[in-house]
């Protein structure tokens, strides 16, 4: 039920009955496989998308053509709302990374609401600010230099605590790691070798424990 759906996202949640049902029946569900683009960089912004389950990385070409990894995005995520928001073209690709299902709405019926309804922009300028904090994290994530300290962040930032111990809480591989923190697999495996044999992390069953979490901290932190 796409109706029911919409209201789980902020964008939609204080629109009135009759306003959510004009953004539900202009939408349409796409099914996607792994591998498969539902937007391309450059393109125009025809639409904007929330995700019903599935995994995507949205990513943005170099000149030297090398894929910069901007984010990962997952069940009840949205995506390409502020291009849409623009009416302008998608500033990155958005590809599948395992089977999924995405709803589409046309970004001409978001302008026109917000054009009637100026609340809506508002959440949506609300949103932007959050998504604008990520970005400039990410811009200082990233001009690290360390390799060590680079993946420390990344290890501290999605990190989980049960009973007691630290877990690694991503749903990544390492090679999509390698290109989320623009360094290479062969690094990111030989940085893991380390830290596994100084009994910083141990790997079980493809799910990371964080033995020595102190230590990722001190050097996340310096």
């Amino acid at each position: 039920d796409i109706l029911n759906f919409l209201t789980q996202f902020f964008l939609f949640e204080n629109l009135s009955g009759p306003t959510l049902a004009l953004f539900a029946e202009s939408a349409s569900s796409i099914r996607v496989k792994k591998g498969d683009h539902i937007f391309w960089q450059d393109k125009k912004a025809e639409a904007f998308y929330l995700i019903a389950y599935g995994k995507f990385c949205v990513y943005r070409l170099t000149p030297q053509g090398d894929e910069r990894i901007m984010h990962f995005l997952k069940d009840r995520e949205m995506i390409a709302e502020a291009a849409a928001f623009s009416s302008g073209v998608y500033p990155a690709s958005c590809q599948a990374l395992k089977e999924g299902l995405v709803i589409a709405i046309p970004t001409e019926i978001l302008i026109s609401q917000i054009r009637e309804n100026p609340e809506l922009g508002l959440q949506m300028l609300a949103g932007y600010s959050k998504r604008l904090r990520e970005f400039v994290g990410m811009v200082e994530f990233l001009s690290v230099a360390d390799v060590n300290v680079r993946m420390a962040r990344f290890f501290v930032k999605n990190t989980i605590r049960h009973e007691g111990k630290y877990f690694l809480n991503a749903d990544i591989s390492k090679k999509e790691m390698a290109q989320f923190l623009s360094i290479t697999p062969e690094t990111v495996s030989r940085v893991l070798k380390k830290w596994k044999t100084s009994l910083i992390i141990q790997e079980d069953s493809g799910q990371i424990a964080l033995l020595n979490f102190d230590y990722l901290l001190n050097l996340a932190e310096s």
